[in-house]
């Protein structure tokens, strides 16, 4: 028999790969048929199996037909693998993620898929939600869709029902912890506080620290703090308050008057302008206080220190000017005498008038409105004023009565002799310029004769005297014969 057998089979065939992923080639999958004389005996395929491997490309698979006297024939068929087998995945039925740590929380799938495999291996799996919130909390639970995708692109899906919480509790600073006031003598006591997903209220025992707070520190603060999702923490902290602000203070320059003894004091009032501090001032004081009339004409400067009742100071320098405003203290004697001299003069100073005087920082000058003095002053009563002035400008006077004396004696002198002739009646005269050789006094003399008419009966030679007398009655004579 030579006749080969007439075979035949499907051009091309698509199989599809079972739930192994593998799928067997033979005869009835490629439809193969064939006849011969003698009967045919048997079909061979060169491929038996294909596989996973297979999927994504034409496998050319050639069949063969044998009779009984080993005469054969072959078919030619195009097999296309493919995979029909979805995904399996098993997975929880639900599913809590925590924010209350970090805010947030990532799901990932192999949270929710506890198992999953593939006839073609490897199984990518998805969610449509993987990021998770504080703001999911209140609309919890969520529906999370996972999808399971094969290396074919055959998916699969399921539903977990995931619980968004926050179950961490609200925070607050429990360590002890100091606060300052500030310029309104306050500050705020309430400890930090936080939650991630935010505080809903606090409640401080200590709320604002005051002044009157400070003595009273380090103070044991309650404290509850609540988040928005109902978490709550109660707990105490200790709370140091301090005032460590300085005092504000302006100072403003002074003058002192020093008092009749040369001293003079100042006081912290005198050089503050204004104070303030956020708690109270306690009190002021000055580096110095006590003035003399060495500190005149220099400005001083003075140190001004505000404190306040923590313990907080601020200083500031101002300038003080001394200042002797009292006048210098003056007796004078009631009366003084001032004689005249030869020339008719006569001197007053001001250590004749002067009885006693005192000026603390001392007496710079001493002036007499009048020193000197003549003739014409002793006929009169006179009068001088006598001035003190100390450094500083203050002065007094006061009055004292001036006698003054002339108690020079006028000086005359008369000729040797003078004679007087009679004339026809027996009558001669004598007059002063007759008989004076030389006459003088200091405030000037007044001469007269004691006889100046003479008759026969003065024959005898008669004296006379010659008399001079000074405005002040000073009075000197001196005699001389007359010849008749």
């Amino acid at each position: 028999d030579n006749v080969a057998p007439s075979v035949s089979s499907d051009t091309n065939v698509t199989l599809v790969l079972d739930s192994n992923g593998n799928v067997t080639v033979d005869t009835s999958v490629l439809n193969g048929m064939a006849s011969d004389n003698c009967g045919v005996v048997s079909f061979t395929t060169d491929v038996t199996s294909l596989s996973c491997s297979n999927i994504g490309s034409v496998v050319p698979v050639t069949l063969t037909g044998a009779d009984s006297s080993g005469n054969s024939m072959t078919s030619r068929s195009y097999v296309t693998v493919v995979d029909n087998e979805k995904p399996w995945m098993t997975v929880r039925s639900t599913y809590t993620v925590e924010v209350g740590i970090t805010g947030q929380a990532l799901l990932t799938p192999s949270m929710l898929v506890t198992s999953s495999s593939d006839n073609c291996g490897n199984v990518s799996l998805s969610l449509n939600n993987t990021m998770f919130t504080c703001n999911d909390t209140s609309s919890s639970p969520h529906p999370v869709l996972v999808t399971a995708v094969d290396t074919n692109g055959l998916t699969s899906t399921s539903v977990v029902v995931v619980n968004v919480v926050d179950s961490v509790d609200a925070h607050f600073v429990n360590t002890p912890y100091t606060v300052e006031l500030n310029q309104e003598g306050e500050a705020n006591a309430v400890p930090f506080h936080n939650d991630t997903c935010g505080v809903e209220s606090i409640i401080s025992s200590l709320t604002l620290a005051r002044c009157a707070d400070v003595n009273l520190s380090p103070i044991t603060v309650g404290v509850v703090v609540e988040d928005v999702n109902g978490n709550s923490f109660t707990g105490s902290v200790s709370v140091t308050i301090l005032d460590n602000l300085k005092p504000n203070v302006t100072g403003m320059n002074a003058v002192v008057g020093l008092a009749a003894d040369g001293n003079g004091t100042l006081t912290a009032a005198d050089v503050t302008a204004s104070t303030a501090d956020n708690c109270g001032v306690a009190g002021s004081v000055i580096d110095r206080d006590a003035f003399t009339c060495s500190d005149l004409f220099d400005e001083q400067a003075v140190r001004l220190t505000v404190s306040d009742l923590y313990g907080n100071s601020e200083s500031v320098t101002v300038n003080v000017s001394v200042v002797d405003v009292t006048a210098p203290t003056v007796t004078v004697h009631p009366s003084v005498d001032v004689v005249l001299a030869g020339n008719g003069m006569g001197v007053l100073t001001a250590g004749m008038v002067e009885s006693a005087s005192f000026d603390a920082c001392g007496v710079n000058t001493r002036v007499l409105n009048q020193t000197t003095f003549g003739c014409d002053e002793a006929l009169t009563r006179n009068f001088v004023r006598l001035t003190l002035n100390d450094t500083s400008g203050n002065r007094v006077s006061d009055v004292s009565e001036v006698v003054v004396i002339d108690d020079e004696y006028p000086v005359v002198v008369t000729k040797a002799s003078h004679e007087v002739f009679l004339n026809g009646s027996g009558v001669g005269v004598a007059n002063v310029s007759d008989v004076v050789m030389t006459s003088g006094d200091n405030c000037g003399v007044s001469l007269s004769l004691t006889q100046t008419v003479f008759t026969c009966s003065d024959l005898a030679d008669p004296v006379v005297t010659l008399v001079g007398v000074d405005p002040s009655g000073n009075e000197a004579n001196d005699t001389i014969v007359v010849t008749v």
